[in-house]
């Protein structure tokens, strides 16, 4: 009987079209051959990845002091500065610079139904280096008080924080802190994501926070960069490099 076969050794480390395997089902007895064809045809059909659709990606490189930000997504949106936000050679994570916030500067995007979230998946991920954590400080955000189902990702008293309107915007639906509160003129990957209605907040990737609040995020605002959407405040005050905002697919960090 097959299911008395115990240890085999091993003796090929390649298979040939006519070799199979004999696997047994211990509880009933029932043996099923397969061979390589089909083991290829399974690892081929597991293997398949739906990629994101990347939204915004801003790699923050320029000359230092340098006014010109591109959006190198397919979309290559156009960014419209508020304030004084420039690319610095001062501070870079990646590459030969980064985006610098004074405090009192951002960057809009156009409203565009590509922005509307509704229950998909999505990611939101960062390399940030805050100069004050003091306050809230936006760091991306489709917000507006008035707003119901508007939300934001941003430093909330030195933790991550993403907050979303409620349906009569009245209030908080969700503001999920994370449990780590960031220091100043450090480095740090920070990012917020959606899969299969769980909500999640990470640092330097490992989970912060978690949620199971879900809701559709829709709203028909600009996307802004650097402070909360409708009031001129909450700016984000330091370097930002490689933000990446996708949706759909696989929405790692």
């Amino acid at each position: 009987m097959l299911k008395q076969i115990k240890d085999i050794g091993i003796t090929k480390t390649s298979a040939e079209n006519g070799d199979f395997l004999l696997l047994q089902n211990p509880s009933t007895s029932e043996t099923y051959k397969i061979t390589k064809e089909n083991l290829l045809a399974g690892l081929l059909s597991d293997t398949t990845v739906v990629q994101p659709t990347t939204l915004l990606l801003l790699h923050g490189e320029g000359t230092n002091g340098g006014t010109s930000i591109i959006d190198s997504s397919s979309f290559g949106r156009t960014a419209t500065r508020g304030g004084n936000p420039v690319t610095s050679t001062t501070q870079k994570k990646l590459e030969t610079s980064s985006l610098y916030f004074d405090g009192a500067s951002f960057l809009t995007f156009p409203a565009s139904s590509d922005f509307d979230l509704k229950q998909n998946d999505f990611a939101v991920q960062a390399w940030i280096y805050p100069t004050s954590v003091s306050g809230s400080r936006a760091i991306l955000d489709r917000y507006n008080s008035t707003i119901p189902f508007s939300w934001q990702f941003a430093l909330n008293n030195g933790k991550l924080n993403f907050y979303i309107r409620n349906s009569s915007a009245s209030g908080a639906l969700l503001s999920l802190d994370g449990d780590t509160t960031l220091a100043i003129n450090t480095w740090y990957h920070v990012g917020v994501k959606r899969i299969n209605g769980v909500i999640s907040l990470w640092l330097n990737e490992e989970l912060d926070a978690i949620s199971l609040v879900n809701a559709r995020l829709n709203s028909s605002l600009v996307l802004t960069v650097g402070k909360q959407g409708n009031v001129s405040n909450f700016y984000y005050q330091g370097y930002l490099d490689e933000l990446l905002f996708t949706k759909n697919g696989e929405t790692l960090i």
